[in-house]
């Protein structure tokens, strides 16, 4: 049994947060690209919780519910978030960075993957 979808407030908050940051997220997609360290950047978007995935984007930011970490599939594999007999799966179901923010939702005991187009 999978665990019910996060609740639709919290990702329409999410997602007016995700605009508000899109120039500095643009900015980190580029640079993880460009320096080569992965193809596959992923952002990690949660509430609270302290966790070892990721680095943080920036410190805190005033007013917003959301919390926010860059990492990227290399180490998600690593970190056994992915595991590695998904990984092909993972890769087909993966938009372009170009075109897309990838973010990974953790919410409560929730999680979803969430593909954000840039434009």
């Amino acid at each position: 049994m999978s665990a019910p979808p996060i609740d639709e407030k919290a990702l329409l908050i999410l997602r007016d947060e995700i605009d508000v940051l899109k120039g500095l997220l643009e900015e980190i997609v580029t640079a993880v690209t460009m320096a080569g360290v992965s193809n596959y950047p992923i952002f990690i978007a949660h509430k609270g919780e302290t966790m070892d995935l990721g680095r943080p984007l920036a410190e805190d930011r005033e007013g917003m519910d959301w919390q926010f970490r860059i990492s990227h599939l290399e180490e998600m594999v690593h970190k056994g978030v992915i595991v590695r007999e998904h990984l092909d799966a993972f890769r087909e179901r993966y938009k372009s960075a170009d075109q897309h923010y990838t973010f990974l939702v953790l919410h409560k005991a929730q999680h979803q993957w969430l593909f954000v187009p840039k434009a």
